[in-house]
């Protein structure tokens, strides 16, 4: 993995959408038309901006919107009305949020420029996680082929060595046979 993967996949906008979806899609027995419409319109954006953030190319994405982003989940005035509404179920909690919200609409849809469908961004994590594990794979190659050539460069020089010595010793043994003879 990249330290962009690293850094996108540990950026608190994931833990945030997780907690913020989990509070908001609470049952709530006597609901009304108004309340239903305030809940399915905050977790329409919820899910957008969760397919948004989950469509992000790890290795290219935008830290700073974000990291702003979350920042503005975060902010009291939807963080604590999201969280309140989750344990007593209050309209009002859930109006003030999406009310908050608002004002991140045009954020979202920028994000939303530089995502893709969720599905196809888990086929490009695979053909870069396989593309990533050839490269390491051809690397290991080159390695292994690395220290074969080394060890055989290393027999070569030895069997070089010993031809010379026998050549050095066949000359001489020559030499010296030629020299009995003539005697």
């Amino acid at each position: 993995m990249s330290r962009w993967t690293d850094q996108f996949e540990n950026h608190a906008i994931h833990e945030t959408l997780k907690q913020a979806c989990e509070w908001v899609s609470i049952e709530i027995e006597d609901i009304d038309s108004d309340h239903e419409a305030e809940q399915r319109r905050m977790i329409k954006v919820i899910d957008l901006m969760m397919n948004v953030v989950d469509g992000m190319d790890p290795d290219f994405f935008p830290d700073a919107q974000l990291t702003a982003l979350n920042n503005h989940l975060r902010h009291q005035n939807f963080w604590n009305q999201l969280n309140s509404y989750s344990t007593n179920g209050t309209v009002q909690h859930l109006k003030t949020a999406n009310d908050h919200l608002n004002s991140q609409i045009p954020t979202i849809y920028q994000l939303s420029g530089m995502a893709r469908q969720p599905e196809s961004r888990k086929a490009i994590k695979g053909v870069e996680a396989a593309y990533e594990a050839f490269c390491k794979t051809l690397e290991k190659t080159k390695g292994d082929f690395v220290a074969i050539a080394d060890e055989k460069t290393s027999e070569i020089t030895a069997l070089e060595t010993r031809t010379s010595d026998l050549d050095t010793s066949l000359q001489s043994l020559a030499t010296s046979t030629e020299t009995q003879i003539a005697t």
